[in-house]
Parts: C-alpha cells; structure tokens; sequence
C-alpha cells in the first residue's frame, strides 16, 4: 500500500475528509484551496477513481505568508508543485486533479468559473484571519445551495476569527474542521474597499477633494442595495461612513496591501490610495476627481471619474487651502455604482478570454 504524502491532515482529519467525499454524487465536482503537497487529496483517491470526482486544487506552492519559517522555507529550496503532482500519480488521479496555481485571492480573475459550480469546498490554504477570511468569500458563491463548505486547522485562533467573520457563531466544529452547509445564503457579489478622504486642510475647512459626508452614505447604501460588502479603510480622527461592513482603521501599509488585493475593487478619492494601490500592487480601481485633473495627478490604468474640466483649478499646483469647496464639481453617486458594475464585468470577462486562451496554448503545445 503507498504511503500517504507528508503533512499535517490526521487521522480524524481524513476521516472527516473520507466521510464527505463518499456521500458525494458520482462525476461531482468540487475545490481544495491550499492542496500543498497533496497529502489530503491522496486520502481519499480510491473514492476519488470510484466516483469519477473532479478536484480542482488552487495552491500557489509558495507557502503561507505567516509561515515564513516553515513552508516558505520549504518551498525556496523544493519545487511543492512537482511534489504534488507526482504524488497524485503515485495514486493515480492525475486526470481527476485541475491544478490552479495560483494565489487563492486572485483565482476567479484568472481561472473563470460559474458560481455554484462545487459539490464541496474545503479551505487550507493561508492562516491569518484576514486570508480565511477571504478564502470563503472569494469561494462560498462557486458552491452549490444545499452543499458544505468546510475548512482545516480551526484551532488556530487566525483560523477561528476569519471562519466567525463570515458566519458568526453559526458553523459546526469537528475537531480540528468547521464545517457550514450553504441553504439560502444570500452572497455578496463583492467587496467595494473605499479609501474616502483626502487629509483635512491645515486651516481646518473641508478639503476640496472631498466629496461631502451625504454623498459617500448615498453611494455606500446604493453599492449595498446592489449585494456588494463596502469596506471603509481610514485613520485617526477620519469620519467612519455609514453602512459599512468592514471598517478598517489604522493599518500598516502592508496589512491593507492585503485587503487591496482582497478587494473586487476599490474607490477612492485624489489621496495617497489611489497611487499606492495601483503602483505597488497593480489593482485598478475607481477614482473620484473633483478640482484637481486626472492627466496630471492620476493614472490611467484607474477609472478616473471628472465630472466635467470645468471644475478644475487654473492653477494645478496650488495648495488646497486655496481652494473653494464646490460641491457641484463631483460625479453623482449613481454614476460610481454603474462604474463599478461595469469594471467588475470586464473583469470577469478578461479572465474568461485569459482561460480560453490558456486552454488554447495548451491544446497547441499537445
């Protein structure tokens, strides 16, 4: 009998696993996210062979980031993904298994997929609660209603804080998993990260920049009307907008580089944001312009919304405090939403054409 790869899935581990995948459908499908060395894969291969089940296994092979000591580690001086892959040969499951490597927050932009489209999930990939977090939302809306999504190593308070910010208290605990079955779960269609402010002026008015608070609660409640999460990042003494899911206050530039790429897509003001989340981590978003011009300030891989040049200051390089707050010089809010729908559908669509055209070098290399 082969021996299963190494790792940490045990014994009550694989029985959980062996469980769930044997009152799975014959030709069902469904998603590992963090497969590593493919050891809880491996467990269940008969099962796998017997039933014609498709796993797709979403894994960078890099490691977790928090784990910087160990799997990282590993992973600099090993190639995981050779590992893997000879390691569900050795099982014979290579046709079963749909390697997606890449990082689990980025997957349905490159690899893309209809929603409801698994009989299970499982989650084992990063361990900071932010990452599980992210894990089952950016999953939850591929499973099928009446299905389990389910997820490893809950003793990790990370884990157990990223599984809780998702569904409260309401999940099963097996052990070291949770477990929660999708009925009637409403899903987000996305989470919008807003940025809303420019600093205050040193003079103590309203900063030009800014659009006024009446205007961000309409946007926030119509972008929460359409099913979007809205989160709010800010510090200090900023104004907290309404209707915010998620405020997140005071972050080191690193840890909301996380949330930038978490988030669908963001919308900020003419602030540091708009520059740091497109120039460190290439994530376009949504930009509102009021007095200041986008050709001079601006980037154009963002969507810079100006609602009309007749708005902006004859002197670009004045200070703000010269300014004269004008209320009239920003977009409507129903134009944000709008804009925000249509990039998040040629996002989908870009990853639709990338997959096909991966698919299509693929056939020709054959």
């Amino acid at each position: 009998m082969i021996e299963l790869p190494d790792g940490w899935f045990y014994e009550e581990d694989i029985s959980f696993y062996r469980n769930i995948y044997s009152c799975l459908p014959d030709n069902a499908t469904t998603l590992e996210v963090g497969c590593w060395k493919g050891r809880s894969i491996c467990s269940i291969a008969d099962i796998v062979k017997q039933k014609n089940i498709t796993i797709y296994a979403i894994d960078n092979f890099l490691g977790s980031e928090n784990e910087r000591t160990t799997f990282c580690a590993e992973a600099a001086t090993t190639d995981i993904e050779k590992i893997f892959k000879d390691n569900i040969a050795s099982f014979d499951i290579e046709n079963n298994v749909k390697i997606l490597k890449v990082d689990s927050r980025e997957v349905w932009e490159k690899f893309s997929m209809p929603d409801e489209t698994f009989d299970f999930i499982f989650i084992d990939g990063q361990h900071t609660a932010d990452l599980v977090e992210s894990d089952i939302r950016t999953c939850l809306p591929k499973l099928k209603q009446g299905c389990v999504i389910a997820g490893h190593d809950l003793i990790l308070n990370e884990v157990k804080a990223g599984v809780e910010a998702v569904f409260g208290d309401c999940f099963e605990e097996q052990n070291n998993i949770w477990k929660k079955t999708k009925i009637g779960v409403i899903m987000s269609k996305g989470i919008i990260l807003i940025s809303a402010w420019s600093k205050p002026l040193r003079d103590g008015r309203w900063n030009a920049k800014n659009p006024s608070k009446e205007w961000w609660t309409k946007t926030t409640k119509l972008l929460k009307d359409e099913g979007f999460d809205v989160w709010q990042c800010g510090q200090g003494p900023e104004i907290k907008l309404k209707f915010i899911d998620r405020h997140l206050w005071d972050k080191d530039l690193w840890a909301l580089g996380e949330d930038i790429k978490t988030c669908s897509t963001w919308i900020s003001v003419d602030n540091f944001f708009q520059h740091f989340a497109w120039l460190q981590f290439k994530k376009p978003g949504i930009v509102i312009w009021s007095q200041s011009d986008p050709e001079v300030f601006g980037h154009v891989n963002n969507i810079n919304l100006l609602k009309d040049k007749k708005h902006l200051r004859e002197k670009q390089y004045e200070m703000w405090e010269a300014a004269t707050y004008n209320r009239e010089a920003f977009v409507e809010p129903e134009e944000i939403v709008k804009t925000v729908k249509e990039l998040l559908e040629n996002t989908i669509n870009r990853g639709e054409d990338e997959r096909q055209n991966t698919e299509t070098d693929r056939s020709l290399q054959k």
